[in-house]
């Protein structure tokens, strides 16, 4: 309840910006006469200096190791654990959530996370031996692709937005995220976690804005290698 009615930055190369563009409300939407806060209306060259900064900090995440870096997502689903009620009181202010699916969303976000690590761990980040001839050693490797850009709905703003951020990251993949505009505020709580795990500067960017803005930067700037998005 302290927190109602802040104004809130994005946060690229891990320094906060804020928009030319100004800023718009994220309200309740079950009292829309509560303003939660507000939050920067990002432009398109803001999604550029994300992508850019995200892109300077692929050779180092990539280089980092999946151990490494499965390490820190795991100290991040540590945090989210300690913060669950708070962030569920977070979700049942800004989605409207009952008490019972505000929880479990958290509860689900920490399980996404921990999956994922868990799935690399077990195949080894993914270095496979296959069959060869007697002159010959194959093997199938899972390497790390490129700055991947998420944007996440509004439904599901934590658990869908962890899911996908940490799938990417966990692949040694730095990531330029945008949450719904209707739930940016879990969108920046899921920052600072990632950034009070030791992510590196850079790997994790939170952009917000409109999605004919800073989302369509997203899709068609071609330092992006992979998007992921989800939503009706």
């Amino acid at each position: 309840q302290k927190q109602l009615g802040q104004t809130h930055p994005m946060f690229i190369d891990g320094k906060p910006r804020r928009s030319r563009n100004g800023t718009f409300q994220d309200v309740c939407p079950n009292d829309s006469r509560i303003v939660l806060g507000r939050f920067q209306k990002g432009s398109r060259n803001d999604a550029q200096k994300a992508i850019a900064a995200a892109k300077k900090s692929f050779p180092s995440w990539r280089a980092i190791g999946w151990r490494k870096r499965i390490a820190l997502l795991r100290k991040a689903a540590q945090i989210m654990t300690e913060r669950q009620f708070e962030l569920a009181a977070l979700l049942s202010r800004e989605v409207g959530k009952n008490r019972f699916e505000a929880i479990a969303e958290v509860s689900e976000s920490v399980d996404l996370i921990l999956y994922y690590c868990q799935k690399m761990e077990d195949n080894g980040g993914y270095e496979i031996a296959m069959e060869g001839g007697v002159t010959e050693r194959t093997r199938s490797v899972l390497k790390p692709y490129g700055v991947w850009a998420v944007i996440s709905p509004f439904n599901f703003p934590l658990a869908l937005a962890a899911g996908m951020s940490a799938g990417a990251l966990i692949g040694g993949n730095p990531v330029v995220f945008k949450p719904a505009s209707d739930t940016p505020w879990s969108g920046r709580c899921l920052y600072e976690i990632m950034r009070d795990a030791g992510l590196p500067r850079g790997v994790f960017q939170f952009v917000t804005g409109l999605g004919g803005m800073v989302g369509k930067e997203f899709v068609e700037n071609q330092e992006v290698d992979g998007l992921i998005f989800t939503g009706s």
